[in-house]
């Protein structure tokens, strides 16, 4: 039995953790393969995957009664417990099992990354919504010009194209997340 050398530089492109830049491919068939592995998970331990829910929603609406400051730091925690949650379930394909203090994991390692994820998201959300008030006010506006029914098909449709933009952007965004 072979260990590999934790200290390898690792190859081009690739990183020690198995990370590849330029992305990989797969058969869009897996994707019924990781819904059937999540399921897999979920019947592991369902009381623990509930408990776990119930308590990020708890933490959630807590967060929620303090104005502005509550909704960023959830925003910007999500990450954090996400990533809590992704080691619970590399635990459970290890043979492990998922516990509760999982939740809380993302704050032992990487924090600060995660942290910047939802930096990163936030921009994001911004500059994208930047661009949908342009094109959906401007349309608006133009609509409110006009001043007859042809005007309100004009905004309406205007925002229709807005929010399909919105759609169009936020999509890999959110993927990226």
């Amino acid at each position: 039995m072979s260990e590999q050398n934790p200290f390898l530089v690792p190859a081009a492109g690739e990183t020690s953790s198995g990370f590849a830049p330029e992305g990989r491919s797969v058969d869009a068939g897996r994707a019924i393969e990781w819904l059937k592995a999540g399921w897999g998970y979920f019947l592991k331990n369902p009381g623990i995957w509930i408990g776990v829910t119930v308590a990020m929603m708890a933490i959630g609406m807590v967060l929620s009664f303090i104005p502005i400051v509550g909704q960023l730091a959830m925003n910007f925690l999500m990450p954090v417990f996400g990533a809590g949650l992704l080691l619970g379930c590399k635990s459970l394909r290890d043979g492990g099992e998922l516990r509760f203090d999982h939740l809380f994991a993302g704050f032992k390692q990487n924090t600060g990354n995660l942290i910047m994820v939802s930096v990163y998201y936030l921009i994001g959300v911004v500059v994208v919504s930047v661009l949908t008030f342009m094109v959906g006010g401007g349309a608006a506006m133009t609509g409110a010009m006009m001043g007859n029914g042809v005007g309100a098909g004009v905004a309406f449709s205007g925002l229709l194209f807005a929010l399909l933009i919105m759609l169009v952007l936020m999509t890999p965004l959110v993927m990226a997340v």
